[in-house]
Order: C-alpha cells, then structure tokens, then sequence
C-alpha cells in the first residue's frame, strides 16, 4: 500500500521536511469567534476479513483523536463497511462518532443507493446549516454513481457540502476528497475534475475549502493543480500517513486547501496512541482559519 510513489518524497522528507512532535502548531495566534477548526481524516475501512486494525479495537483511539482535535468541521474517508460491492446501509464508524460527538450533524451523506455515504462531512450544528450537499466521481462519467476511473481501479469521488456559519453570515463550500494511491494518472485527472467543479460552483462568491487525501505531498502535481484553483495549501510539518506503526518519515499526504476569503492560523497532527493503539494508519490532522464577519452581524 502506498509504497512506489512514495520512494521520492521519503528521499526529500528527509532534508525538506521536519518531523512535527505530537500536537504541535505550525503557527499560533489567539482564537477569536470567528475561527473555524477543520479536520480531515482517513478513518481506515472496516473489512470482516481485517487481521490488524480491526475496529473494535481501535475506535476508542479514534474518539481521543476526535477529542483532541476539538473540530468544527471534520471530513472523513474510507468511513465504509465494507462488506463487498458498491454499498452497504450500515456505517458502524459514523454510528460511533455520532454516538459519542452527539454535537455534529452529518452532510455529504444519504441513502448509499444514490448518495455515495463512506466520504461524510460533520459539523457543529449550533454554528453551522448544511444548505445543499453533492458529489462526483472520479471518472470519464462523473455524476454517474460508482463509476469507474480512467486506469481501472475502484470507485473514488469527492463529496462535497455547503455550509452556513451562523456567526459570520457567510457560506462556503466544502470538498473532500480521496485520490486514488495506485495511479498518478487518476490522481492528475482527479485534480483537474475537482478545480473545474470548483471553478463552475453555483454560488462562486463563497470560499471554498477542500481537504483530504491526496495520497501526494504538497509539492505534488496533484495537489498544486487544485492549489490552482486559487486556494493555498495549509502548512503541516511531517507525516500524516505513517503505515500504522508510527513511522514518520515521508511528508503530509493528507492536507486542507482554502481560498482567499479565509486566513490560516494554526495546524495541528493528533500523533496519539490511546490504550496503545492507533486510531487508523492516518493521523487527523486539524488546520485552523478564520472568517471574516460581515458588518452588522451580531454575535
């Protein structure tokens, strides 16, 4: 698993990147209402036939992790069951988050018939309303559901959410995505489809944030094609896909992009083991911006 494309970026981790500790922010300044912390997350898959990394043994590390990071908003990936084919009704990772964070509401999910339901978006339903939500796949087909890409492989999309911040008035568009980890070419087309959706958004007044796993570094084409959009890269130092054993050698894989009506503040990597286990062979990784409030909104 994500081992041949990696070889180049661990070679440059080593002199480019330094290894974050556990927690740490890139950069700090004093939170203020209008801040948002958003989360990104691959929560690794629940398979039956899974030897290591089986949930039940690792889903009270994902609550810790959850806590820790204190999000606003959290998109999460490989959120699936898997039981084989396309779909399947229960979600046991999204029942267990919904159990224990009973604060956040869920968009970018519905009936998995017609709404691809392993990608969702969560957030803080006293701050914000989820005002319409969607998704495309990765492929020649794309507002086909399930359809394939274009070098074979599985199913991948980006589902993506609009948001309403009560405190500021404003709304904005979310993506979250997964690139495919086996094929530069579905990553390049991928990245291309998602700047595109992003440039023909309904209302292009809102920002827009896309966070995810782009199973590529910063300095990737992958995830410059959609820095290309108009949006910057959040900074984080270190690993965020670390093999399930902690090894943090090759830079962040997994990122948070945002357009100019937002400012970065601080990034952190939840690196924590809780009752000595990892919560997924991801870290979640956590960016906070900020919004500007529009005038004459009370708070």
């Amino acid at each position: 698993m994500k081992r041949i494309i990696y070889i180049l970026s661990l070679i440059l981790a080593l002199y480019l990147q330094p290894i974050a500790v556990q927690g740490e922010s890139v950069a700090t300044k004093p939170f203020a209402e209008s801040e948002i912390v958003v989360g990104t997350f691959n929560i690794h898959y629940i398979s039956p036939r899974q030897e290591k990394m089986v949930w039940e043994e690792r889903r009270n590390a994902v609550v810790e992790a959850l806590r820790l990071g204190n999000a606003d908003i959290i998109g999460f990936q490989e959120m699936e069951t898997f039981v084989g084919g396309h779909w399947n009704q229960e979600n046991k990772q999204l029942e267990w988050v919904r159990e224990y964070f009973p604060k956040y509401g869920v968009t970018s999910f519905g009936d998995p018939r017609v709404y691809p339901s392993t990608q969702p978006i969560v957030y803080r339903k006293d701050r914000f309303e989820a005002i319409d939500q969607g998704f495309f796949f990765f492929s020649p087909a794309p507002d086909q559901i399930y359809s394939r890409p274009w070098k074979g492989r599985f199913p991948a999309f980006c589902s993506w959410s609009r948001l309403h911040d009560k405190k500021t008035d404003r709304s904005f568009y979310i993506y979250n995505l997964h690139l495919d980890y086996s094929s530069l070419r579905n990553r390049l087309n991928s990245s291309r489809l998602v700047a595109q959706r992003i440039a023909s958004r309904e209302y292009n007044q809102d920002g827009v944030i896309v966070i995810g796993d782009f199973n590529a570094p910063r300095f990737f084409r992958p995830v410059r094609i959609v820095a290309e959009a108009g949006l910057t890269v959040a900074e984080t130092n270190g690993s965020t896909f670390h093999f399930n054993r902690g090894i943090n050698l090759q830079p962040a894989i997994d990122h948070v992009l945002f357009s100019e009506e937002f400012e970065y503040r601080s990034t952190r990597v939840i690196r924590n083991r809780a009752e000595d286990t990892w919560p997924s062979d991801h870290y979640p990784l956590f960016v906070t911006l900020s919004i500007p409030r529009l005038q004459g909104v009370e708070r």
